[in-house]
């Protein structure tokens, strides 16, 4: 059964009757072990619930749980979608960026253009204020660590937050096939968007008039660092264009050892 991202209903008890066949988080797609939280009955609890409610839900029920709960984002796709959906379930909090100093100029434009559009958010740039050594180019993965996790990970040290709002989806990359609605750890990652493809994503960014990264209709589908980041070519996957003719393909913020 499909469920509906626009449904401004709080509804917790009971599945949400869909109002938008394109957007969904569906119970009866979704097969993979959800890992449990510190309180096993809780996350039996939510397991169910997550499955089986609107993404608004998701995201109003996981204020209601966490209401000190973060959102970061690179202001792609998904991370817009999902800005703009946790506003109108309620979130007033802070989203989180990390400059690493090599992101494209309409990446950061964009960054500032939905500052204006949601302004009852708090946007936070954290930057290591590291120099330009072109490390990209000899060692990738230092380079994601000390320009983009270390700063993200100091400063989730200081807020301590409850949990993370990410815009994950399981068709995103690779590593995410299993992806799950909420993932267990400290902070926890709740996952709204978990089940919706691109084409979802990008229907509801049309329908709903989102501002999008100028890049993504020049074929640049997910967007990183400049040094690291071309656009797709026709027939490859959304993520190829991230750390071309590298076997490399997530920045290790959410996937490895150094993940969070």
């Amino acid at each position: 059964m499909s469920k509906t991202l626009d449904n401004p209903k709080n509804q917790h008890s009971e599945i949400c009757k869909p109002q938008d066949q394109s957007f969904r988080a569906s119970a009866t797609e979704y097969r993979g072990e959800v890992q449990p939280l510190e309180d096993g009955a809780i996350g039996q609890t939510l397991n169910h619930r997550w499955l089986e409610t609107s993404v608004n839900n998701i995201i109003q029920e996981a204020l209601e749980l966490w209401p000190d709960l973060l959102i970061t984002s690179g202001f792609n796709l998904n991370g817009v979608v999902l800005i703009d959906q946790a506003v109108k379930a309620g979130y007033r909090g802070k989203v989180v960026f990390v400059d690493t100093g090599y992101h494209f100029a309409e990446t950061l434009a964009l960054r500032d253009e939905l500052q204006l559009i949601y302004s009852e958010l708090d946007f936070v740039t954290l930057n290591a204020n590291l120099p330009d050594n072109r490390e990209y180019a000899t060692n990738p993965d230092d380079c994601c660590f000390k320009r983009k996790i270390k700063p993200l990970k100091d400063y989730l040290a200081k807020q301590q937050p409850s949990a993370l709002l990410s815009g994950r989806n399981r068709d995103g990359a690779e590593t995410r096939h299993d992806l799950q609605p909420f993932e267990a750890g400290n902070p926890i990652k709740v996952n709204p968007l978990f089940n919706n493809s691109r084409e979802e994503l990008e229907a509801y960014a049309k329908k709903h008039g989102l501002k999008l990264n100028n890049l993504y209709e020049r074929g640049y589908l997910s967007i990183g660092c400049a040094p690291c980041t071309r656009a797709v070519l026709p027939g490859e996957h959304v993520r190829a264009g991230r750390w071309p003719e590298r076997e490399k393909t997530e920045c290790g913020l959410w996937w490895g050892k150094l993940a969070l």
